[in-house]
């Protein structure tokens, strides 16, 4: 790992299994005329990558994997990916994680995530202290994992995906988070009616700014303690899977290269927009200027409500 990396990302790794199909099964229900692929994922790795896009090389991934071929086809598939993967542990007795994922003709999708290693991953694993100025946190990993890379990363900024959501361990609020979620997640974490309302719940929680992704209407964020509004960009859909966790590595290289909060939501939203284009969860198609130009064609985010 580098001396200092711009980004640390602590979270999952996966092997996705991806079955296209014309609907989506309801419960109890068979479809037929699908078709199988396999690509690589996991909401941390995913991020990881997505970051790499936009900082290749000064990204590292703090995660656990199997020992088994899969688990190093994943280390593999992380350093062709410009992602540092010399603190991913490879786990004696465990598999590496998978998830199924159906995905419709609208591009909408349906995931079982079976976790293997990353439901061992815990504060075990975590190095004394990380050199970073980030620590980008998934909640695909446990608790006592996110808590011990916290504290190991002195004042680096931390920024936490609450995805998918549950409460946040009082030690991480401590650190003041940028605190990341979709609409259902923030509704979720504070029973609130509307987002607004959730937004703000949020902001007072972290006494941090928030941002909340809301798919292609864009996106809800507090900043200069006010809340903003930033539209999304219009793309042809054919995959939804992993535009979050796009939206999350474009938006934490941007924070850790200085970037404001509006240039770090504007670049997270040109390239979950470009995520969707293809099949697959991982960005490390994208070029890093397609990212910018794209980001550059976005509106103005408004102020308000």
């Amino acid at each position: 790992m580098p001396a200092t990396s711009a980004v640390t990302v602590v979270g999952s790794i996966n092997y996705d299994i991806l079955v296209n199909c014309p609907t989506l099964p309801g419960a109890g229900e068979t479809v037929g005329g699908g078709s199988v692929s396999y690509a690589w994922g996991g909401k941390g790795a995913n991020q990881a990558v997505a970051a790499a896009v936009m900082a290749p090389n000064h990204i590292a991934m703090l995660a656990a994997v199997g020992d088994d071929a899969l688990g190093q086809s994943a280390l593999k598939n992380l350093e062709q990916s410009y992602v540092d993967a010399t603190l991913v542990r490879e786990l004696d007795g465990h598999a590496t994680g998978q998830a199924f994922v159906m995905i419709g003709d609208s591009g909408e999708n349906q995931i079982v995530v079976c976790p293997g290693a990353n439901a061992t991953f815990d504060a075990a694993h975590i190095p004394a202290r990380l050199d970073c100025r980030v620590v980008s946190l998934c909640a695909e990993v446990g608790d006592a994992a996110l808590v011990a890379a916290v504290a190991a990363c002195g004042d680096a900024q931390v920024v936490y995906n609450v995805a998918p959501p549950r409460p946040v361990p009082a030690a991480i609020l401590a650190a003041r988070p940028i605190l990341i979620v979709n609409e259902h997640e923030a509704v979720s974490l504070t029973n609130c009616k509307n987002i607004s309302d959730a937004l703000a719940t949020l902001r007072t929680l972290s006494d941090n700014d928030v941002v909340v992704t809301l798919g292609a209407i864009g996106v809800m964020y507090s900043a200069e303690g006010d809340v903003w509004r930033q539209a999304s960009a219009s793309v042809r859909v054919v995959d939804t899977t992993g535009a979050g966790d796009a939206f999350c590595g474009a938006f934490v290289a941007a924070i850790a290269d200085g970037e404001s909060i509006h240039n770090a939501v504007r670049h997270g939203v040109a390239l979950g927009a470009l995520a969707c284009t293809r099949l697959g969860a991982r960005t490390d198609w994208v070029k890093r200027a397609d990212v910018l130009q794209l980001a550059d064609s976005l509106e103005s985010p408004q102020n308000g409500h």
